[in-house]
């Protein structure tokens, strides 16, 4: 029912007002407000009137009373506005009369806004806090409506509470960022507001507010270095967030945890930046220090900017690139089919074919921009030749058109390398590598070189998120000019030669973007974590601990780990070039810990060479043979947090199928010396013969090494080194067994009137001795009794040519003739007991034959003891292959740490006798004694002060054999 207003009543405190007529907003300013005569009083249902009060009726103290004709009381509201001043054009909304807020903006003679049309507190969440030298406080609006922030309180605690209220008629989109901070660099004309608008492909990157303190009300707003809590609550005094840092009290509101703090003491706090989650898609709120804990920067805002790194699926020209087989022609191909520009970050650049690439698009009119790490002088890292390389070639490009930047020259803050590998053409196709423009990386066809992965891929989405990186990252660069460099005049480099280029291939892919330190970690995680079945992973090094974090271990390992608990087989190739003690550990921790004592389906293998592959300098992951990471980003602590790195996740089984089939190819080739498991048995022996190259430690406790598996009385390095079969107690099958074969050889060695016969012949071949006789068909299956082929002839006669005794001593000259079978004797045919005999029978007189038969017992021995010296020195010398851009000093300092690590326990004689090596004796051999012989047990002492060596005469024996096997 319609109602007609004239002369219904308005009474405030001191004022009466009759309403006559209505209003309308002026037509010429919408701020000002007119009666108009001719407006009928009359007001239909739904509908809504506009009445102009005189100046001064109404005030913010004031109740409001309305009445009808008649003096009934309609309506009685409270003072709307207690306290606070009149602001003009400011509009006062309430559902109930008791209950006011201030409305977004004014809606004269319109429905009123609703606090509901906006986000609430629930839709606002701190998503960066830097308290330091240039302090900003980050919001986003995680809802789906405006956020309208006016009358909202920001408070920051440090002991004493300081409170702001927001004054901002601003609107905030969904998912937009809102920063407030103090600095004019963030905030001023030339801050990030600048960059943003003035780049259009920045700001594809989302809605960025930047708003100084002073715009909001809150121009005595600071942000304490410690001890702080700082929280945002609506209008209505509820929280939206709370964050609390740096021993803040941790007992504030909508803070459940202790307060975060710097993870390490290493990282610079001028610029730190605290980070909810990755800061732009995934932000985790549980009101407690874990959501701050997966990532950090020190890039200031600059690094606060959330670019797009998704691009959606469609078809693709995709080229995949396995190196070293594949590499440098491609890249070529790329440059030389630029049309209009290049845009490209290395970390190196030494290939002069691709140089002169690069000059010939010049000449073509293609706009060629380089951006590249400066290098450092006198570091580990980087040659005198490597930075030769980079100013040379920077000079010459400058001189033929180029722009050329040096990124983050100034310091290592927010960086330390530009490390990435990343091009791309004419913004519409891209290409992205683990290699380095250097020889090692991109050699010329037929040259041997690395396994590097990379991959080029015409998609224009992609090209625009590797465009806009490029943009942002031109604000921590230095432009460079020829003045930088010293003169220097380019030789162009004779022709590459032959060499097939890698195929074009057209599938459907989507896919990610990853750039470090800004998303990579969580994307890699996130990407391990969507395993199914398998991830297999090609490493140049990968981390077990975490300097840079919070955590003391990689979060990389982490999520390994919880896929491997799930089912999922986890396997890592990693580069064997620089072998050290971290690389050896996360070998370990997948063979012995996760395979061995957990029962994971994980391994870990070295990579082997060939005369292809020099080393694995890739940093690759396929995860369940559908999707593949190509990348710059080695899989450690400060390459992800300290890095500009990039990489891109290609979501295609067709094109991951290609870097499967690589990943199999470094699986599967062997080479002489790569032990992956730290056992001093080679991979391919162990492959070959049907032992496990991952695994050190047997159930048992005994190293494989030192393990006899087929029971032969041979352990597993003396069957490598002898050239016998690990798994056969006799190799070549002639019924003695393999320890009964290397003992009867080495007495051919002993014995001048018989052929010798190699230990690798007697194991292998049933006629070692080459007499035409099968050798146990002569001496039976123990190798000490001959068996005669031709009827003997008993005529009690003894032949002074043949060895009755087998001792290898003749009969002619054999002072002992009835020598136990296969017992040790000098070289009268004697044994120790029955020296012992013929010296009792001599009544005392001295005999020097027993030091000769003990001589000959160290013989034997020492032929082992060599052998174990000579793995010890192949062990020491793992260390001084150490890793890539590692000093001098810490190469020698590896050196100790390994020679220190090595466990003597496993350095004693071969077994030969099929026991266990086990030995009694009463006699306590003392420590200092033991000590005199390195790589000994005391057992295997024991043994010759047995057979009658003196302490004293084995020590001088000992050096001797040392210094002899040098």
């Amino acid at each position: 029912m319609a109602i007609d207003l004239s002369r219904w009543r308005i009474d405030t405190d001191n004022q009466r007002f009759f309403v006559t007529h209505l209003a309308q907003v002026d037509t010429s300013d919408q701020y000002l407000i007119s009666v108009n005569q001719t407006i009928s009083t009359m007001l239909s249902p739904g509908d809504y009137a506009l009445i102009s009060l005189p100046r001064s009726t109404l005030m913010p103290i004031d109740n409001i009373n309305l009445y009808n004709p008649d003096g009934i009381p309609i309506i009685a509201t409270n003072p709307h506005g207690d306290g606070l001043t009149p602001n003009s054009c400011e509009s006062w909304i309430s559902d109930d009369g008791v209950n006011w807020f201030a409305g977004a903006y004014p809606t004269p003679g319109a429905a009123n806004v609703q606090a509901t049309d906006f986000a609430t507190a629930n839709d606002i969440i701190f998503s960066r806090v830097s308290p330091y030298q240039n302090e900003f406080i980050q919001i986003k609006n995680i809802g789906d409506k405006d956020a309208f922030l006016n009358g909202w309180t920001l408070s920051i605690n440090d002991g004493t509470v300081y409170e702001c209220m927001l004054i901002s008629n601003s609107f905030f989109p969904p998912q937009s960022n809102i920063m407030f901070a103090d600095d004019t660099g963030i905030t001023g004309s030339n801050g990030m507001s600048s960059i943003i608008s003035d780049d259009v492909l920045l700001t594809d990157g989302g809605v960025n507010e930047y708003i100084n303190f002073n715009e909001i009300g809150c121009s005595g707003l600071y942000l304490p270095d410690s001890g702080v809590a700082i929280t945002l609550k609506d209008a209505e005094g509820n929280i939206a967030d709370t964050f609390v840092f740096d021993s803040g009290p941790a007992s504030q509101d909508g803070w459940t945890s202790e307060a975060i703090s710097i993870p390490s003491s290493s990282v610079s706090s001028d610029e730190f930046v605290y980070i909810r989650g990755d800061g732009c898609s995934y932000l985790p709120d549980t009101d407690s220090a874990d959501d701050w804990r997966y990532q950090w920067s020190v890039a200031g805002a600059l690094g606060t900017i959330c670019l797009q790194s998704q691009f959606a699926e469609g078809e693709a020209l995709i080229v995949p690139i396995i190196g070293p087989q594949h590499g440098l022609l491609e890249l070529k191909q790329f440059i030389d089919d630029s049309q209009t520009s290049l845009r490209i970050q290395l970390y190196q650049m030494q290939d002069s074919y691709l140089v002169q690439a690069l000059l010939d698009a010049l000449d073509r009119g293609v706009s060629v921009e380089l951006m590249l790490d400066p290098g450092c002088n006198n570091c580990n890292i980087w040659s005198t030749t490597d930075l030769q390389y980079k100013n040379d070639y920077s000079y010459a490009l400058i001189q033929a058109g180029a722009t050329v930047y040096e990124f983050n020259t100034n310091s290592n803050e927010p960086y330390l390398y530009l490390h990435s590998k990343v091009a791309v053409r004419d913004s519409t196709s891209i290409w992205m590598s683990s290699g380095n423009w250097k020889s090692s990386s991109v050699p010329a066809p037929g040259v041997r070189g690395n396994v590097d992965w990379s991959v080029i891929i015409e998609n224009s989405e992609l090209a625009q998120m590797v465009d806009q990186q490029f943009n942002l990252d031109i604000h921590r660069s230095e432009l460079m000019s020829l003045s930088d460099y010293d003169a220097y005049t380019f030789t162009a480099p004779d022709s590459i030669g032959g060499g097939g280029v890698q195929s074009t291939i057209q599938a459907s892919i989507s896919g990610e973007l990853l750039t470090c330190p800004e998303n990579c970690v969580n994307k890699i995680t996130d990407f391990i974590r969507s395993a199914n079945n398998q991830v297999l992973l090609s490493q140049q090094t990968l981390d077990v601990d975490w300097s840079y974090g919070w955590g003391d271990e990689n979060p990389i390992i982490t999520a390994l780990h919880e896929v491997a608990s799930e089912g999922v087989g986890v396997h890592l190739i990693i580069n064997g070039a620089y072998l050290d003690d971290d690389d050896q550990e996360v070998v370990d921790l997948f063979n012995e810990v996760w395979n061995g004592s957990e029962g994971l389906d994980a391994s870990a293998i070295v990579m082997s060479e060939d005369d292809d592959v020099s080393k694995l300098h890739n940093k690759g992951i396929i995860v369940d043979g559908e999707s593949v990471l190509v990348s710059s980003i080695n899989m450690g602590s400060s390459a992800m947090n300290r890095n500009r790195e990039m990489g891109v996740i290609i979501h295609s089984p067709l094109v991951t199928q290609y870097y499967l089939d690589g990943w199999y190819a470094d699986w599967n080739r062997l080479d002489n010396v790569t032990d992956s498991d730290q056992d001093s048995l080679t991979d391919k022996w162990e492959v070959a013969n049907g032992l496990n190259r991952t695994k050190r430690i047997m159930p048992s406790g005994v190293t494989e090494d030192m393990f006899d598996a087929d029971g032969d009385g041979v352990n597993n390095t003396d069957e490598e080194k002898q050239g016998s079969h690990p798994l056969l107690p006799d190799t070549d099958g002639d019924c003695a067994i393999d320890s009964v074969e290397i003992a009867w050889a080495q007495r051919t060695a002993l014995d001048p009137d018989t052929a010798n016969v190699a230990i690798y012949d007697a194991l292998n071949m049933a006629d070692a001795d080459g007499d035409g006789i099968k050798d146990t068909d002569a001496y039976g299956c123990s190798l000490t009794t001959v068996t005669d082929t031709v009827e003997p002839v008993d005529n009690q006669t003894i032949d002074p040519d043949a060895d009755d005794d087998l001792d290898g001593i003749s009969n002619g000259v054999d002072l002992c003739p009835d020598t136990a079978p296969g017992g040790l004797t000098d070289l009268d045919g004697c044994s120790s007991d029955q020296l012992n005999d013929r010296a009792d029978a001599s009544d005392g007189e001295k005999d020097t034959t027993g030091s000769n038969t003990m001589l000959i017992v160290m013989l034997i021995a020492g032929i082992f003891t060599a052998g174990a010296f000579l793995i010890l020195k192949q062990l020491e010398r793992k260390a001084v292959d150490a890793k890539d851009l590692v000093s001098i000093e810490e190469q020698e300092m590896m050196l100790v740490d390994n020679s220190d690590s090595v466990d003597t326990e496993e350095w004693s004689m071969p077994v030969l006798d099929g026991s266990n090596g086990s030995a009694s004796s009463k006699t306590t051999i003392a420590a200092e004694d033991v000590a005199k012989f390195p790589g000994w047990g005391e057992q295997v002492i024991q043994r010759y002060l047995d057979s009658g060596w003196t302490i004293d005469q084995l020590s001088e024996y000992y050096q001797e054999q040392l210094k002899d096997n040098q």
